[in-house]
């Protein structure tokens, strides 16, 4: 399947969860950083797309579904329980913005096992994931974040 298939999926799986089209979008954006910076980075070093390369966009999605919806999930419950924007987003990032990180950092260290390998396709499948992982997460907790903070979707004025 194509990669922008999935983000059609993802978009109307996430717009469906939430019940806003919006959310879909937001929730979007990390996948969409994530694969559009992991297959640039294959192309600008030339790494050729291989079964082993192939598997990063479904990585990808995973890992930036899960932290999105995650991160998402949080900022929704907190919106609907302080009813303010600002103590939201800071609730938010210490629970979720911060379980994100370190299940980012102890995953990319796990596939970062595969940079010793001696098989070539495993050190680029450790690379690429571990690259994926980084922005991913990245993108989820700055991005994301930002996007979701500024636009008011889980608030009916505009509030704090």
């Amino acid at each position: 399947m194509r990669l922008e298939l999935f983000l059609i999926i993802i978009l109307i799986l996430l717009s469906l969860m939430f019940k806003k089209i919006s959310v879909g979008l937001i929730g979007s954006v990390p996948i969409i950083i994530t694969a559009l910076i992991g297959f640039g980075i294959m192309g600008l070093f030339n790494i050729p797309l291989s079964t082993t390369t192939a598997l990063l966009s479904s990585i990808a999605i995973g890992i930036g579904i899960d932290y999105a919806v995650h991160f998402i999930e949080r900022y929704k419950i907190y919106a609907h329980e302080t009813d303010d924007k600002m103590l939201s987003a800071e609730l938010t990032m210490h629970h979720s913005g911060r379980a994100i990180i370190f299940n980012a950092f102890v995953v990319i260290a796990g596939f970062m096992v595969l940079l010793f390998s001696v098989f070539p396709p495993n050190r680029a499948l450790g690379a690429l994931v571990s690259l994926n992982m980084f922005t991913s997460f990245l993108g989820t907790v700055t991005i994301m974040y930002l996007i979701l903070y500024k636009s008011n979707v889980f608030f009916n004025k505009e509030n704090k």
